[in-house]
């Protein structure tokens, strides 16, 4: 049955079936009927593996040594004679670019391919698998891995071996445009068989590139820019960066708001947050646990969250009815490993590298607002809350105490600065005087994302914080910040 499976494969490769979609299809559904026809379970094919660059062959116990190499040359593995220890389907599929499909923090690189085996199984010795890289890669060459997945979870990687010489079947002469080498070999293969076996090459028929034997590929020394790893185990594969770690967490959203709060529904916000690599590739499949100190969330809190193929998790987080000051906190795992043992040569180890990122919790304050009525956030926050952009509105400013009160703007550094003429840092943008005199209110034009700190200072005393103040978000108006209410109402002492 499997020398029929390989005559069908031969002939589609060959052209004889003509091309597309649809025969593709019938192709497959032909091969999963010889697998029913013979009481064996069928192969469960992925989309793709007859496709543009995508490619089926089958090994058996029996097999010689053998190299499976998709059309564009840009993935290839091979098996050693005897390795398979079952008869085995294998499927090489290209992978689209974005997300990466390494669960990891480490920065990873197109091109990616999926290698699969039908029945999955364990070979019995090393098989060396290879990838080219899609760019020019800004990294050390010594620093470029060969990775696959060995499970579901966000963490569950292998960066794998180096083989000791080129890949067969691998030929990245196509792409970059760098200096040809080979990453991760301890030689570099000859010039002079490797330009009459690439003329060769772009001759045979597509079938005789996927299954070489490799006396053929012993005898060629092809050029390549790839990189290449050793595995018992097959998954997707891809290139990573061992030293790039750690990884970024960022907020979508600012990290402090002031909303509308209504006293019947309280107000209903979404927050998010994006996990990327060093080199900002999204990371998809990040646990993010959402936890809400008040309030309710959207599948109740805390709640896990996988980011998605932008490397965002989003939480629907409901804030209760009474104005005040909310927190919601987003974590993610760090997953740390044993350190490596060192080795020589370096690098002819696999190992499972940490996943971790530059922070492992953020957290998102909302300062509700009762009919416009700003609440204050904590004086504490001067320095860590900072202006960004935002839409123009705004604020106004009520001072119903007995004394002047005097209003800073927190630039995009944190410091109180008023950067006009006759300004700097430490001059506010108004004084008001006391509550029934005149001038004990002030407008001002700002951001949505911009923050007011107010104080009072008193003579030998020192300086009260009344609060922070954030413009509402919703960037039609900025809201009132009211303080006091005919008397002090125990401002806090900085």
């Amino acid at each position: 049955m499997f020398a029929l499976v390989d005559a069908i494969l031969e002939a589609y490769y060959a052209g004889q079936f003509g091309g597309g979609p649809t025969v593709e299809d019938q192709v497959l559904a032909l091969i999963s009927s010889l697998y029913c026809f013979v009481r064996l379970e069928s192969p469960t094919l992925p989309d793709g593996s007859l496709g543009e660059d995508g490619v089926i062959g089958v090994v058996t116990p029996t097999s010689p040594t053998t190299t499976l190499a998709v059309p564009s040359e840009h993935a290839a593995v091979t098996i050693p004679a005897g390795a398979a220890p079952v008869p085995t389907m294998i499927v090489i599929r290209i992978l689209p670019d974005e997300p990466g499909p390494l669960n990891t923090s480490l920065d990873q690189y197109p091109y990616f391919y999926e290698f699969s085996a039908f029945p999955e199984v364990t070979f019995t010795a090393d098989v060396i698998a290879g990838i080219c890289p899609r760019d020019n890669l800004d990294a050390i060459d010594a620093n470029l891995r060969l990775a696959h997945n060995t499970g579901p979870d966000f963490g569950d990687i292998e960066v794998l071996p180096r083989p000791l010489g080129a890949v067969a079947g691998l030929d990245c002469t196509d792409l970059g445009g760098e200096e040809i080498g080979f990453r991760g070999s301890s030689t570099r293969p000859g010039d002079d068989a490797g330009e009459g076996w690439s003329s060769m090459r772009r001759v045979l028929a597509p079938l005789a590139l996927a299954l070489l034997p490799e006396p053929l590929h012993a005898a060629t020394s092809l050029a390549t820019i790839g990189v290449g790893g050793t595995t018992k185990k097959f998954s997707p594969f891809g290139i990573v960066d061992v030293t790039s770690n750690p990884g970024r967490l960022t907020r979508v959203e600012p990290a402090f708001t002031s909303e509308e709060i209504t006293t019947e529904t309280g107000a209903t916000v979404t927050r998010t947050v994006v996990a990327r690599s060093r080199n900002l590739t999204p990371i998809a499949g990040v646990p993010v646990v959402f936890t809400a100190g008040a309030g309710t969330l959207d599948g109740g809190s805390p709640q896990t969250i996988l980011t998605d193929g932008n490397g965002q998790a989003s939480v629907s987080w409901t804030l209760p009815s009474e104005p005040a000051v909310y927190t919601l906190e987003a974590s993610v795992p760090e997953i740390d490993t044993p350190p490596l043992e060192s080795t020589d040569p370096p690098g002819n180890i696999a190992f499972v590298p940490d996943a971790v990122f530059d922070t492992t919790s953020m957290t998102f304050t909302v300062a509700g607002a009762d009919n416009g009525v700003l609440t204050a956030l904590s004086c504490e926050l001067e320095g860590e809350i900072r202006s960004s952009t935002g839409a123009p509105v705004t604020m106004f400013f009520d001072n119903r105490t007995d004394d002047e009160v005097s209003v800073f703007w927190l630039d995009h550094f944190g410091q109180r600065n008023y950067p006009f003429e006759g300004g700097g840092i430490g001059v506010p943008y108004a004084i008001m005087g006391p509550n029934g005199s005149e001038g004990d209110t002030h407008s001002q034009e700002t951001f949505v994302t911009h923050p007011w700190i107010l104080t009072t200072v008193f003579e030998g005393e020192g300086e009260f914080c009344h609060g922070i103040y954030l413009p509402l978000s919703d960037g039609e108006t900025g809201g009132t910040v009211i303080v006091g209410d005919g008397e002090d109402e125990g401002p806090v002492f900085e």
